[in-house]
This record gives structure tokens, sequence and C-alpha cells, in this order.
């Protein structure tokens, strides 16, 4: 029996082994490609569901064509396109001509990149012809292999539209500024044209001033339009100051009553907004354009009507700049009223220049004053102006039946045709030579002291208000003048003599009582050194402004005795001019101090706190020269803060402009303002010192706000052992719960 060939089973073994191993291998292989093709129909899969569900428009663009291979849902509601519409449809017919030049830019960016990120510049155009501001994530992306572009396309309208809302505010704000600081009425208007015109997207337009009486139009500012297109838009402005108010055109060629000249003008558009001061139209900003792409809606009358309210308040400031020079040769001559008081005792010689003054600033002819002899009840005429009525006269009180309302201290107006007047008074008018007269009683505590009158010798007249208050100021002046007469012989030292002037005419300077203010507690006091010192320039004012708002002031002029006093005068006028103009403690500092620095002598300064006070919301906006820190409490907070700031003092710095700050005083919340006399309270080498206040402004914060101010001033008494080196002045206001 033959055995196998060793050699021949091993090689039979080995082909077998190579076999089932190639056999093996390619089973292998065949299996890996089938995993291979499932993990990529899974990532295909899951790549479509995300594509699907994306929340944010998505589309699949051929790289090399760049023609639309697929998009979302959000991508078809975007464009406005069905998803059949957008396959091959080419990424250029969705985007406008203008920007195709951007488009290629960022094509081969992406091709560098292969990815950019939130890129802007490019719009979006839909298939109704609108255009959306867009923002895209450009990415390439491979896919079986093949190279396709990912595009994913954020609105960003809504942003671009607050972008442009902040844009215009900005504009609107720097409007604001600039016309509210312009007091001349030919640099007004070009700047208000020019910006309205820009700030609405027109083409041009003009500014028109409105003669109040006559009501036509008496000039016209213009921006980008030739004379032939703005006089024959007139008719529309007419229009507008008929109506007044805004109208928006945006087709007048199709109006039934347009003009043919203002069609031919090339007119398509317009926007015609009145001003309005004291509901009469004072001017018309007119912005036209020249083609329908120019609408007008109600964005852009908003923002015009916005301007022309500011354009309202500017139109009466720079009405009241014509007046300011009198109103400062008015203040100059209440100064010297005052002065008057403190440089004579000459009683004669005092009231024969108030007389005068008074004729001055009033515009009116004639003036007198009497003085009443209680034993004899008759009126003594002492002064008049031009000597038009023997000094000496007398009139028996009791011939007269108004006789009482001097005595009660009541002013009153009289002309002489009034048939309520008595007939001796009438006689008394003739006697004086005055068709119309204002009669103001000199009262001294609650006792008649005299008379002022200053009035027309011509005709019967109409008092204005101004004429009223000075005639009433320098009636005041004369009541001290007098008061100081009778008592100067009653003095016996020059000190006391000098010091008494000082006191009475500062307190003479103070409001005689708090006004009431709706929601609102206020409490003052004031309190001059002892006899040892010499009277300071304290003082503090509240003026009621438009708008259901309140000036509050509280300053110290440098100085002691008479001078200081003399000088307060002038400073209290003028802020509360500057006040009276434009309601802003910078604007009123900043103008005072420009006129201050001219007028009063060298080397005096003021140190002065200003705020506005809005009764409504309760914000309070202030400005401080030079002066010590308010206190302010809120009750939330539980304890008082000092509201610090850093501008000098009124004279130091001639052109300085001060700076406005704005806090908001809560319910309950009050606000303490003072002099420096408070916290310089001395006992011995210690002062009183912010500290101490502060802690009793946080022990009386529950307090009314005169009480808060009755303990302030006790605390300071009691600290210093009732000797006051300086003057005190102390005003809070507090704010109350509704």
């Amino acid at each position: 029996m033959l055995l196998p060939n060793p050699s021949e089973h091993t090689t039979r073994d080995r082909r077998s082994t190579l076999l089932k191993a190639a056999l093996g291998l390619l089973s292998f292989l065949l299996l890996d490609t089938r995993l291979t093709h499932s993990r990529l129909k899974r990532k295909e899969r899951l790549y479509k569901n995300l594509f699907e569900s994306a929340t944010e428009a998505t589309c699949l663009i051929d790289y090399h064509y760049k023609t639309i291979l697929d998009c979302n849902p959000y991508f078809e509601r975007l464009t406005g396109y069905a998803r059949n519409e957008l396959f091959n449809l080419s990424v250029l017919e969705l985007v406008p001509e203008g920007d195709h030049p951007r488009l290629s830019q960022l094509c081969q960016e992406v091709s560098d990149k292969g990815t950019i990120h939130d890129v802007t510049g490019i719009r979006l155009k839909k298939k109704n012809g609108s255009i959306v501001s867009v923002a895209f994530s450009i990415s390439v992306i491979n896919m079986d292999e093949e190279k396709m572009i990912q595009v994913i396309i954020k609105d960003i309208s809504a942003e671009e539209q607050q972008r442009r809302y902040l844009n215009d505010l900005e504009t609107l704000n720097r409007i604001t500024f600039e016309i509210t600081s312009q007091l001349e009425i030919d640099e007004l208007m070009p700047k208000l044209a020019e910006h309205t015109v820009d700030l609405a997207g027109g083409d041009g337009g003009f500014v028109s001033l409105v003669d109040k009486d006559m009501g036509e139009i008496i000039n016209k500012y213009a921006y980008n339009l030739l004379e032939p297109v703005y006089e024959n838009c007139i008719p529309l402005v007419a229009e507008a100051v008929r109506k007044k108010h805004t109208l928006v055109i945006n087709d007048y060629p199709a109006l039934p009553q347009a003009l043919k000249d203002v069609v031919n003008e090339g007119v398509k558009t317009a926007l015609l907004v009145p001003v309005l001061v004291d509901n009469e139209v004072r001017a018309v900003i007119s912005v036209f354009g020249f083609s329908y792409k120019k609408k007008f809606d109600d964005y852009h009358k908003n923002l015009l009507e916005a301007v022309a309210r500011q354009t309202s308040a500017s139109i009466e400031h720079a009405m009241l700049h014509k007046q300011l020079n009198a109103a400062l040769n008015t203040s100059n001559l209440l100064l010297q009223a005052a002065n008057i008081i403190g440089r004579s005792l000459d009683i004669n010689e005092t009231l024969r220049e108030l007389v005068n003054i008074a004729v001055r600033t009033t515009g009116l002819d004639h003036s007198n004053i009497g003085l009443y002899d209680a034993e004899h009840d008759e009126m003594v005429i002492a002064v008049s102006y031009e000597n038009a009525i023997p000094a000496g006269l007398r009139f028996k009180l009791t011939d007269f039946p108004e006789a009482s309302k001097i005595k009660s201290g009541t002013w009153f107006i009289a002309n002489i045709d009034d048939p309520r007047l008595s007939p001796q008074f009438k006689e008394l008018m003739r006697t004086t030579n005055v068709k119309s007269a204002l009669y103001s009683p000199l009262m001294y505590a609650r006792r008649p002291i005299g008379v002022m009158c200053v009035g027309s010798t011509g005709r019967m007249i109409m008092f204005e208000e101004r004429q009223i208050e000075i005639a009433r100021g320098i009636a005041s002046q004369a009541t001290i003048a007098v008061q100081n007469a009778i008592l100067y012989t009653q003095t016996k030292t020059e000190l006391e003599k000098e010091r008494y002037i000082a006191e009475e005419l500062q307190r003479s300077l103070l409001p005689q009582e708090l006004p009431e203010i709706p929601h609102t507690d206020l409490g003052a006091y004031y309190a001059s050194s002892t006899e040892e010192a010499q009277v300071g320039g304290d003082f503090y004012d509240i003026i009621a402004l438009p708008g259901n708002r309140y000036a509050m002031v509280i300053g110290d002029v440098s100085g002691k005795g008479i001078e200081a006093a003399a000088s307060t005068a002038m400073v209290k006028c003028t802020i509360r001019t500057f006040l009276y103009q434009y309601p802003s403690p910078s604007f009123a500092l900043s103008q005072a101090n420009t006129s201050l620095s001219r007028q009063l002598e060298q080397g005096i300064f003021v140190t002065v706190f200003c705020i506005v006070y809005d009764v409504d919301t309760g914000l309070v906006t202030y400005a401080n020269a030079g002066h010590p820190h308010p206190c302010y409490f809120d009750k939330g907070k539980g304890h008082c803060v000092q509201l610090a700031s850093s501008d000098p003092a009124i004279c130091l710095l001639p052109n300085y402009s001060y700076h406005d700050h704005t806090t908001t005083l809560p319910p309950d919340g009050f606000m303490v303002t003072f002099t420096d006399g408070t916290i310089e309270a001395r006992k011995d080498d210690e002062f009183f010192g912010e500290k101490r206040l502060k802690r009793v402004i946080d022990i009386s914060a529950g307090l009314a706000a005169q009480d808060i101010a009755d303990s302030i001033i006790e605390e300071c008494f009691t600290f210093a052992q009732g000797r006051l080196d300086d003057d005190i002045a102390i005003l809070v206001i507090k704010r109350l719960s509704r």
C-alpha cells in the first residue's frame, strides 16, 4: 500500500487555508462596506432632519453653478417662493442687482476660507419685489463626495429698524439741542429746514414763519429748494396753517385740489407740520419728495411733530430774548433801588430816587409816594415824579371809601372813568393828574405807613403784569426805606443801624410765604447771625413754571452787610429772569454767571444750588454753582446721601457752562438744601459739620418738611450755644404719597 506524499498534503492544506482567508477578508470588506453605507445613510437622514427642522432660513446651493438645490420651510416663508419654484433658481435672482458685486466677493471668500459668519450688507429680494435686510452665515460642506454651499439666513429687518430708530433719535436729540440753544430766529430757521429734510428723508423743504396777528406767511427759510418751488408751495403751507394739524400727502398730483403750479414743480409727496405757540400757528415745517419713492408715514410724522414741539419752545425763547435786554435793564434799576435804601437814610432823597426808578422801569410817566399820618388819619404827599404834585399836599382818608383798601394793604388799579370809583377818589385822581393808576400800600407790621402810586397822565391804559410786578416790588423797597428812616432815630450805634437795614433788606428778598404745591410739602427757615456779626447774603426763592414745574433756588452772596444784601437782590432777579426764559438750571446759572460777572463788583462771588422739580413725575433736575451739597433722603434706603457736583461758584469763571444732573424724589422722599452757615455753626474750635447734619435729617425723616427745617435750626443753635457767626438759610422739599 502506497503512502501519500507528505509534501502534496501540505500544499493542499495551505491552499485551502489561503482560500478561506481570502473568502473571510472578502466577507469582512463587504460587511464593512454595507456598514459604511448604512452609516452614511443615517448621517444623511440625520442631516436632512436637522436641515428640515432648522429654526432659521436655510438652503443648499450648487458649489459650481450657484443654483438652489434644496431649502427648508423657513427659507420658503422668508423669500415668498414655494420650494419647487426655488429649485435651480440662481442666487443672483434673490439679491438686488446693486448687491451682486458684494455677493461675488463673498463667494470667493467662502472658496478661500470654507466658512464665514454673520455677514451683512447684502439684501434679499422677495418674490413680491420687496427688499429685506438679512445676515448670512455660509459654509462649504461635502455631501456624497460632492461640494455644496450651505447658507443660513437671518432676517434682521427689525434690528435695522431699531438701529434706524436709534439713529433718528440721536439726530432728533442733536436737532433739539441746536434749536433750543439758538436765540436768534434768522440763525435757528435755516438749520431747522436742513435737519428736518434729512430726518424725514425728503428731497427738499423749507420752514415758514407766520405773522401772529395777520396770520400771513412772512419769512421762508429753504433747504435744497429753488425759489419758484417753495413760492408755488405756499398754498400748501396756508392749508396747514388753516387746519392747525399735520398734513401727510403721498400722491399730491392725484388730489382733486392739487395745484397745477405745484405739480409742475415735480412735487409728488409732502409732509407739513405746523408749529403752535399758545394754540396759534407761528411756523410751518414743510418737507417734499420729488419721486414716489419718498413716502411719508406716521413714523416721519411723529419725528417732525417732536421737532415742532421743540421749535415752539425755541420761538418763544427767541421772542423772550428780545425782551431780555429790557429785563436786564430793569434788574439793574431794581439793584439801584436796593442800593438806595442802604446808601442814605434821608427819607426824601430815597423816596425821590424810588419814584424816578418806578417811572423808568414801568415805562409810565407818573409816580408819587404819600406817607401816612396816623394821628390825623391823612395821607401826605412826600415826593412825586418831576415834582408834579406839591410836597406836603394832604388827603383825608375818611373822605374816600377806597381808603379801606389802602389801610388793609390791598393793592388796586383805578381808571378815572370807572363807574365803581367814588366821586371823591375821581377828584383825587384829577388833582394828582392821573388817568390810570396802580396804588400799592406800604405796610409794616400790618399797619399802613404810606402808599405808592404809579400811573399814566395822558390816557387810560391796561397795566401789564410786568408793570404791576415791578411797581409792587419798588413799593416793597419804599416800605423798607420808610421804616428804616423811622427806626433810624431809635438806633444807638452805627453798627446797629447798618445791621438792621441789611437784615430788613435781606428778609424782604425772601418769599413772604411758601406756595402750595400739589402732593408736595415745603419747609424753609432763615436765621440771621447774632448781633456781633454782620448780615450775610443768604437767600432762597421758589418760582412757578409752566408744565406743573417749580424752580427752587438757594444761594449765598459773598460779603456782609448792606452791600451783600443789595447784591443779593440783583442775583435773585437775574436768576429768575433766565429761569422764566428757559426752565433749565444749567442754562439759568450759565447765563446768570455771564451777566453777573459783568455787573457785580470784582471779588464778589455767589454760590447757588438750583433745581427744577416736576410735580407729576417727581423728577428733579439740578445744577450746583459751588454751593454746599444738598442732602437727599430716600425712605427706601433709610438714610440721606449728598448730591455731589463740582461746578464753580458764579463770577469765578465768567464764561463757564454749568451742567444739569437729575434724580427722582420717590414718595416720602425729600431734599434738604442749605447755606454754609448751617454746617459751619461753631462751638469753640469745632464745627457742626455734615455728619451732625445728616444725623439730624435721618432722625427727622418722618416729620413734615417745615418740622425738618426747624429741627436742623434748633440743633445748630443748641450746638453753637445760641451764637451764629453766619446767616443760615434752609429749604426743604418733600414729595408726598398720593
